[in-house]
């Protein structure tokens, strides 16, 4: 007996099975790409930003579609062999080095997680805010134009973006299959609302967007006036110049679009509950990344054309070298612009559509960073409690609860004077870090996919060459995007207490990691070895 249980193969798992329930359609993968993008809040930043950066707007499209079908593909291969909830952290762990995929995982949900923390802020800053300056100002109505500026001051943002976060974690924590109807439900709101911004636009024509938007303005200022010509003439003297069209210029374009994208790391993350992953996350995750670029595309070419460029550029800049000079009562985003230009019940679904983005996006956050704490529990690098299961959810509890506090913590720390700035600063650098932990590692993985892990090269859908091919080009577009956000400020991405605070998380990562290896190494060592049971 002794002889056999000195023999006997050691616990390297939590346990035999993960608890979790393969439920997740194709639909609602395509659904909650959607959702992490979060199409209409990233198509107002993409439109603030774009007409400063100028450009060739087909070549950055071209750029951006090249590098997401890619990371797809290689993703997809990952996702095929290793079709386990933790997504690159677990691929990255069985193929290259398991210290990079627990860092390259965990940081881009932490990521995630401080991007619903100032969703938390931007529900009252940017959505309702908006709502209630368009409204006070169409009816001319002091009190709602007044709750326009209260909403925003620090009370109203504490309390409601506490409401909102907290609130948002029932949805994660019923079940996947509750989270997913109130996803799915709440998206086709969303596009409800990216319908209308269309309509909206395709129904009015520059003239009439001119002639609306300076009406607007004279209900607001009580002053007739040419305010469309003083944006532009405004700005001018402000230092503001017409944006080169270069083709560089157009490389420009590629990192704005990179903001809402994943790579296709978002779908894989959840891969442990997709039914018939091989199928659904290919089909849901290519469908996504197309949608998103294509109304992306056209809703930005019908905004240069019914604003114009020359405008949007103009107020841009002055939205961010000089607030005062914009003449709106709220922040001149894409959804104010478009408002104005269309009949209210149109505008007010316009607007609404871009809260509910924001809602939504907050549980899918929670969604993702609770599955990555499950997957690094139940190879035992972090405490059992975040691996444990509910019975009546088949989610992992403490998991949810974990991310929806942690979540908390970060909107504390963007609501603190002395900490919002550096908050703000680690999130402006999230894009290019990401796109090296982990996006830039799982390309290297499938380029040394067939050399470090043969057998399972010999099952993956896609194969070398073509995979190595895959493999290189992610890498090469990765690298692209990291240079081409360290040396241009427009991004405010290269900022070096950003950059400083980003390394620090990385360092305090390395050291969670290694305690853990330390404590348990034997067992890790296994543990990396396998893929972990379903």
């Amino acid at each position: 007996m002794s002889a056999q249980g000195s023999n006997a193969r050691p616990k390297v798992f939590l346990r035999e099975a993960t608890g979790l329930v393969r439920e997740i359609s194709w639909l609602s993968v395509f659904i909650y790409v959607m959702t992490v993008m979060g199409f209409q809040f990233t198509f107002y930043y993409i439109a603030s930003l774009a007409p400063i950066v100028g450009g060739n707007l087909a070549f950055g499209f071209l750029i951006y579609s090249l590098a997401s079908v890619i990371s797809i593909l290689v993703y997809y291969t990952f996702t095929t062999i290793m079709p386990r909830s933790g997504g690159d952290y677990v691929f990255i762990s069985r193929t290259l080095n398991p210290l990079i995929g627990f860092v390259g995982n965990i940081s881009l949900g932490i990521i995630l997680l401080l991007f619903a923390a100032i969703n938390g802020v931007t529900i009252e800053t940017t959505a309702l805010s908006t709502l209630f300056a368009y409204i006070g100002t169409i009816y001319k109505n002091q009190t709602l134009i007044g709750m326009a500026s209260s909403i925003s001051q620090s009370m109203w943002i504490i309390i409601l973006g506490l409401i909102w976060i907290i609130g948002s974690s029932f949805f994660a924590l019923r079940s996947t299959r509750f989270y997913l109807k109130a996803q799915n439900y709440m998206f086709i709101v969303v596009m409800i609302g990216a319908v209308s911004m269309l309509l909206a636009l395709a129904l009015v024509s520059h003239s009439g967007f001119i002639n609306a938007f300076n009406s607007f303005v004279d209900k607001y200022k009580g002053q007739p006036s040419d305010y469309y010509s003083n944006v532009i003439s405004t700005a001018t003297s402000d230092g503001w110049s017409m944006p080169s069209f270069s083709i560089f210029a157009g490389l420009l374009i590629y990192p704005l679009l990179a903001v809402g994208a994943i790579w296709g790391g978002t779908s894989a993350q959840v891969s442990g509950e997709i039914r018939n992953p091989r199928r659904s996350y290919l089909t849901g995750t290519l469908l996504g990344s197309f949608l998103y670029i294509i109304l992306t595309a056209i809703t930005l070419l019908l905004t240069y054309h019914t604003i114009g460029f020359k405008f949007l550029s103009a107020i841009d800049y002055l939205l961010y070298n000089n607030p005062s000079q914009v003449p709106l009562p709220a922040l001149p985003y894409v959804d104010l612009l478009i408002a104005v230009a269309t009949n209210p019940i149109l505008a007010t679904i316009i607007i609404l559509a871009g809260f509910v983005q924001l809602i939504i996006y907050i549980p899918s956050a929670y969604i993702f960073m609770s599955r990555g704490l499950f997957a690094y529990s139940f190879d035992g690098v972090l405490p059992k409690i975040f691996g444990q299961v509910s019975d009546r959810t088949h989610g992992p509890v403490y998991a949810v609860i974990a991310s929806t506090l942690i979540t908390v913590l970060l909107f504390a720390i963007i609501n603190i004077p002395a900490s919002a700035t550096y908050a703000y600063l680690f999130g402006s650098v999230a894009t290019w870090w990401t796109a090296i932990f982990p996006t830039f590692f799982v390309g290297l993985s499938a380029v040394l996919l067939p050399i470090l892990k043969p057998d399972l090269h010999k099952v993956a859908p896609i194969k070398a060459p073509l995979l190595t091919v895959l493999g290189l080009c992610m890498m090469a577009f990765m690298t692209l995007l990291v240079y081409l956000m360290l040396t241009n400020s427009v991004y405010g991405a290269n900022t070096p207490i950003g950059i400083e605070l980003m390394i620090g998380l990385f360092v305090v990562l390395i050291v969670v990691y290694l305690a853990s290896w330390i404590r348990k190494r034997a067992l890790l060592k296994l543990a990396f070895q396998e893929i972990p049971p379903e």
